[in-house]
């Protein structure tokens, strides 16, 4: 962060530019928690996500505090809320790795077992058309 950065944001007082200096490496509890309370009593689903975006910045640049803010029961709930989408999005991202590497694996199981191309395999296992040359790609790796 340069020193114009942080000399700007530090002059910023007030409630209405909590955002600019939470977003800044060492910010203040006092920022990060107001976006969360002003987050969560958001009714507006547009300015929630905005919320949710601003949450996610955030918690990339304050990690230590984020955890801190999350282990307190009384703030848990309204940040799980607003990072919701964050997480979803990586629980996901790993269900789909997850899902990858076991169709490969059946996918050389079966090429393996019964002697047969990668796309016969794929057809017998079901693969859909459009994930064949993904699979076909990684099978050519193994």
């Amino acid at each position: 962060m340069s020193w114009f950065h942080f000399v700007i944001t530090d002059e910023l007082s007030g409630e209405g530019y909590a955002a600019y200096r939470a977003l800044n490496e060492n910010a203040k509890r006092k920022d990060i928690e107001y976006i969360i309370e002003n987050g969560e009593q958001e009714t507006d689903e547009t300015v929630r996500t905005h919320y949710r975006v601003l949450l996610d910045q955030i918690s990339r640049k304050n990690p230590k505090m984020m955890e801190s803010i999350r282990s307190e029961n009384d703030m848990e709930d309204a940040l799980m809320e607003l990072l919701r989408d964050r997480i979803d999005k990586e629980t996901n991202e790993k269900v789909n790795e997850k899902e990858k590497e076991v169709k490969l694996i059946a996918i050389k199981k079966v090429m393996e077992a019964f002697n047969v191309s990668v796309e016969k395999a794929m057809e017998s296992l079901e693969i859909p058309t459009e994930q064949r040359t993904y699979y076909a790609g990684m099978i050519k790796k193994l």
